[in-house]
């Protein structure tokens, strides 16, 4: 008889058990791997994408599933995502002047990465989430 690990008997005689000789995982298609052995200076240079979107309430800033993605493959360990940030601002002047203020904070709090870094990478494009437009980096100056 044998026993699994608890060393419960199975109920099986001995010549009865089975091992598995063949391969545990099969060959895959080398492309999953494409660009790995790469250097980052040899990858394309696209921006990280962060989408805000703006309510009364405030603004909610979120990474693009894609740059997240390819930020994972980049940046390993080293990258530390939360799904979304949101700044809430009280007043107009606060909405206006807010975003140019603390675009690269928002974007070292969806990352962990710091701007600069990103920059090496093909820097940041905040967009609509809905119109996928490219949104203004620094916020206008507000009407005095």
């Amino acid at each position: 008889m044998t026993s699994d690990c608890s060393g419960k008997n199975q109920g099986m005689p001995a010549h009865e058990v089975r091992t598995h000789t063949g391969r545990v995982a099969l060959p895959r298609d080398p492309t999953h791997t494409q660009g790995m052995n790469r250097s980052p200076l040899e990858l394309p240079r696209d921006p990280v994408v962060v989408y805000r979107s703006v309510n009364r309430d405030g603004a909610t800033y979120a990474l693009d599933a894609r740059s997240l993605d390819r930020l994972r493959t980049l940046l390993g360990a080293a990258l530390r995502p939360h799904p979304r940030v949101f700044i809430a601002h009280e007043t107009k002047a606060d909405h206006e002047g807010l975003h140019g203020n603390v675009g690269p904070l928002v974007v070292q709090l969806l990352t962990g990465v710091a701007t600069e870094r990103l920059e090496e990478l093909g820097g940041v494009s905040f967009r609509d989430p809905v119109t996928e437009a490219e949104l203004p980096q620094e916020a206008p100056t507000p009407a005095g």
